[in-house]
């Protein structure tokens, strides 16, 4: 092989590694919304255009004579190309290790029937958590543990966790402790259980399909019903950097095959409206997501969907838009947003809480449903009703 072909191939594993990396689930919104981790990517671009230009300079390079230059330059194109070469082999390896958790979970399938009630005028009852954050030390595993537990003894047909689960969901055990602790304290309720931005770094697809995924695979959007209500989950992680031609046509034709007298309610992590505040260091505003309410909400309208469940936001609120009711609650135990810096309530936002740990419970019935938002010890704190027919 030519020195010429060498650097080219190089220049190409380079280039196709940076393509690799934007386009992985979640990076694109990583790199929009933090700071922090948009410097990261401006630092691989930044190798990634050095590395060419070092390589292109050793094709090109006029002088036969060795100088320090051109070894220079050698030396670091080939450098930048192990490292381009080495950090799709990390982040390819952590995505895909699944360390063996002992705990066993009765996951609900896509296309599964929902659990609901025999002769009773209500149909299903269901809790709802977001943002655990397993595995860092900011969350408050007690009281995560609490809102398990009551949720295990409270009779519910079906839990769902909207995503975070793990802090980073790379890190190789990042869901053993996770599976353990809701085998341990849900027991066998029927769960399902989405990702959120957290387990979405980086490159977990695999890993995620694999603990909480139908037979081990994973699922980006997908529905379960059940006698008469409809439950439709999103993959959407930060915005609508997930919102593919391919996920709305989707939601679009699932939703046209519902019959309108019938219940729907859609779950998804990122929240759509919602309070909150200026990120002055990213720049950007942690509130009303204005892509997401120009490109998803429409839909919801349309199509008369009832309730929109999300988290996302460390936070309890409850918002209304014309016709659709919206859910944030995103306090399964990872530390609470801090209401004294929420500069903004949405023009939706009907009621919201701060400081809070607890979940949904969400009850169906033929003609309406009940939203109890409950804190971690079991106590209601506000309660809404929302016709359905």
């Amino acid at each position: 092989m030519s020195k010429r072909i060498f650097w080219f191939i190089s220049i190409a594993i380079s280039v196709a590694f940076v393509v690799w990396f934007y386009l992985g689930d979640g990076v694109a919104g990583l790199a929009k919304w933090e700071i922090k981790y948009r410097m990261y990517l401006i630092y691989i671009i930044v190798a990634c255009v050095l590395q060419v230009l070092f390589a292109l300079l050793s094709v090109f390079w006029a002088k036969k004579e060795p100088s320090f230059l051109k070894i220079f330059a050698n030396v670091m194109a080939t450098l930048l190309c192990v490292v381009f070469i080495g950090g799709i082999a990390v982040v390819n390896i952590l995505g895909s290790l699944t360390p063996e958790a002992d705990g066993k979970l009765n996951l609900l399938h896509s296309g599964e029937t929902l659990p609901t009630k025999k002769n009773s005028a209500l149909i299903s009852h269901i809790a709802i958590a977001s943002d655990p954050h397993w595995n860092v030390d900011t969350a408050n595993e007690e009281r995560r543990n609490e809102i398990m537990d009551r949720i295990a003894s409270s009779g519910y047909d079906a839990f769902f966790c909207l995503g975070d689960v793990a802090e980073i969901g790379a890190i190789p055990d990042a869901y053993v402790k996770p599976v353990n602790d809701f085998a341990k304290h849900l027991g066998n309720m029927p769960l399902r259980v989405i990702r959120g931005n957290h387990d979405a770094l980086v490159n977990t697809r695999k890993k995620f399909g694999y603990y909480f995924g139908p037979e081990g695979k994973y699922e980006p959007y997908f529905r379960i019903s059940g006698n008469g209500i409809h439950c439709l989950f999103l993959n959407l992680l930060w915005g609508t950097e997930d919102w593919t031609a391919a996920q709305e046509d989707w939601l679009v034709s699932e939703l046209e095959a519902i019959p309108q007298n019938e219940t729907v309610v859609v779950f998804s992590h990122c929240f759509y409206f919602g309070s909150g505040s200026r990120n002055e260091e990213s720049g950007v505003n942690w509130y009303d997501i204005p892509d997401m309410i120009e490109k998803v909400t429409p839909i919801f309208k349309k199509y008369n969907v009832d309730l929109v469940v999300s988290g996302h936001n460390h936070s309890m609120e409850f918002l209304k838009d014309e016709n659709v009711s919206y859910a944030i609650i995103g306090a399964m135990g990872g530390k609470p947003d801090d209401g004294n810096l929420t500069s903004y309530i949405s023009p939706k936002s009907l009621w919201n809480a701060y400081g809070e740990h607890g979940w949904i419970d969400l009850q169906v019935y033929e003609d309406k449903l009940s939203v109890i938002f409950m804190r971690y010890n079991g106590e209601p704190i506000y309660h809404v009703e929302i016709p359905t027919k």
